[in-house]
């Protein structure tokens, strides 16, 4: 059995101390909350510089090496569709943007208002997608029988209505 009057209270040891309200609780001074949030910021924009360096690298080499593809692909693109989606993805990030100032500043109708629109947008951007992808299904523009000769018949062999990639060396 233990002697409950030698128990030490839950916050023994440990000292609290007070600090502005713009400062999160868990660092010690306002230089070392700016420092940190400065260097996460530092860290985020590096790794997205070498994302989509990548990314951008990749595409330039693919281009390159399969021009004829490129060409032909990019006339099946609907610049309409593209440019619609392109609004409705920028809404929808301002629109949740609003909605966490909304609820950075306590405004519960703001915050539901912006949170179902960007639902709303959201859900309009897939539906662009879906109709474009069926699209791609009907002119057999995926993966499939038809696939590469759609593409770049140079790129493949054509034998029983079906095509075979050749390899690029």
């Amino acid at each position: 059995m233990s002697d409950s009057s030698h128990a030490l209270p839950a916050n023994a040891g440990v000292t609290h101390h007070e600090h502005p309200p713009y400062q999160r609780h868990h660092f010690v001074s306002m230089e070392q909350q700016t420092e940190t949030t400065s260097f996460g910021m530092w860290l985020f924009l590096l790794t997205e510089i070498m994302f989509f360096g990548g990314l951008f690298t990749a595409y330039l080499i693919y281009r390159n090496w399969y021009y004829p593809a490129f060409v032909a692909a990019s006339h099946t693109l609907s610049i309409k569709e593209g440019s619609f989606n392109t609004l409705l993805l920028i809404t929808s990030s301002f629109t949740m943007a609003m909605g966490v100032w909304c609820a950075e500043t306590k405004r519960q109708k703001g915050l539901v208002w912006a949170l179902v629109a960007t639902l709303i947008l959201g859900l309009g951007f897939l539906g662009i997608k879906a109709d474009e992808y069926h699209e791609k299904y009907v002119k057999d523009h995926i993966p499939g029988h038809a696939f590469a000769s759609f593409l770049n018949p140079a790129l493949c062999i054509v034998s029983d209505n079906r095509c075979t990639i050749i390899a690029r060396h």
